[in-house]
């Protein structure tokens, strides 16, 4: 590493400040796409059910299929967030190795520092818990109230 230092000319070197700026950037825009996914999916399943409750009696053939769009629609926002996660934690690891090509002192730089916090504390629980009992309530909420109007219809 310490050659890799030594060698970086004044242009490599701007070239991956500039960099850094852009994967936190990056990350920025990752969370509020994550964000943004949690809201719309909240609107889009919704708005479905809203809809289903008041037109069951217009969909005859089709009501299985619309019942379960809700559940689908929540297992691709899921699958989606779990993407944009990985993105996150790939662009945090690439940001956390420039901090160390640029020698930032120990217990500076976020990601060095959020790395540092978690193995001396381990994972905040907010941080942990949050968004995916976020995901699999609402996800597991779809697929419960599917199932309640698939046996409801059958009555």
């Amino acid at each position: 590493m310490d050659q890799e230092k030594e060698e970086l000319s004044s242009p490599a070197r701007n070239y991956l400040k500039e960099e850094q700026k852009q994967r936190r950037q990056e990350i920025e825009r990752l969370i509020e796409r994550t964000e943004a996914d949690q809201k719309n999916g909240l609107i889009v399943t919704g708005a479905v059910w809203a809809w289903l409750a008041t037109n069951t009696d217009k969909l005859s053939g089709l009501f299985i299929y619309v019942t379960l769009l809700p559940p689908i629609i929540m297992a691709f926002f899921f699958y989606r967030w779990r993407m944009l996660s990985g993105a996150i934690k790939q662009a945090a690891s690439y940001t956390q190795k420039l901090e160390k090509l640029f020698e930032v002192p120990d217990g500076f730089g976020w990601e060095s520092y959020l790395t540092k916090v978690r193995k001396e504390e381990g994972e905040p629980e907010h941080m942990k818990h949050t968004t995916k009992l976020f995901w699999f309530f609402l996800l597991g909420l779809n697929v419960i109230i599917a199932i309640l109007f698939i046996l409801l219809k059958q009555q």
